[in-house]
């Protein structure tokens, strides 16, 4: 049986997480996780980086980017906000991400996790690179409006100011 860590409900680490035996998260991460067997991030578990390991299940929330060397599962609940790398990615229903999703066989690799992770933020920044649009339409022009200007009216008391349409003469 491999080694499994846990870090329970009541738990919160901040800074890097690295090991070789398979993790369970139920509480909460405030930095990278990074493990070389199963990374199980359980459905009360928070990870605010990227992680990475052989393989990921989610069915609590990630913000950051998931990088696996076999397949990541997003289960029921699973809440993720960053980009998904893996051979093989499944979604069930009631999982959300907002990201994109590199799958299929040219995501298979030899590097490890670190080597991974950098890859992916180096095509992730190539992505974005792109050629500017081409130049819009120009803006049609159109009469300002008329300002506003304050008119005082008189009365027995005092003076009354209103804001009406100022009247070219």
């Amino acid at each position: 049986m491999a080694d499994i860590s846990k870090i329970g409900a009541s738990m919160t680490i901040r800074g890097k997480v690295f090991g070789e035996a398979d993790l369970h998260i139920e509480g909460s991460v405030a930095g990278e996780v990074e493990v070389q067997g199963e990374l199980v991030i359980e459905s009360t578990g928070l990870v605010g980086a990227s992680v990475s390991a052989r393989s990921v299940i989610v069915r609590g929330a990630v913000k950051g980017d998931v990088v696996a060397e076999d397949r990541i599962s997003l289960e029921d609940g699973a809440k993720v906000d960053g980009d998904l790398r893996a051979p093989n990615v499944a979604i069930a229903e009631g999982a959300s991400y907002r990201g994109n999703i590199a799958s299929g066989v040219g995501n298979t690799s030899g590097n490890t996790s670190r080597q991974a992770i950098a890859r992916l933020a180096k095509d992730v920044k190539t992505e974005t690179k792109r050629e500017a649009p081409a130049a819009a339409a120009p803006a049609v022009k159109r009469a300002a409006p008329a300002p506003v200007m304050p008119t005082f009216k008189k009365k027995a008391k005092g003076v009354v100011v209103s804001a009406s349409a100022a009247k070219k003469k």
